[in-house]
């Protein structure tokens, strides 16, 4: 997945993250990369499960960031 990932191939990335979901949903790492991808297609709400889901996983600024970040985008797309 980190392939696809550094080679923003976002939609390949959701494809993959979706079959592990189940397997990798406690690795901070992978819910970042998925979050983050979710963005780039802009699946925003399941971005914000995913990125609020890291955020019980991590103690990481960076899950919150990309939250916030998510929120903002989505609603100057949608608005």
């Amino acid at each position: 997945m980190n392939e696809f990932y550094e080679s923003e191939m976002y939609s390949k990335v959701i494809d993959i993250a979706s079959n592990l979901y189940t397997n990798q949903y406690c690795s901070p790492s992978f819910l970042m990369q998925f979050g983050h991808s979710l963005t780039k297609v802009e699946d925003y709400d399941k971005c914000n499960y995913i990125l609020r889901h890291g955020t019980e996983m991590s103690a990481s600024p960076s899950f919150w960031k990309y939250l916030g970040d998510n929120i903002y985008i989505a609603r100057c797309v949608l608005s």
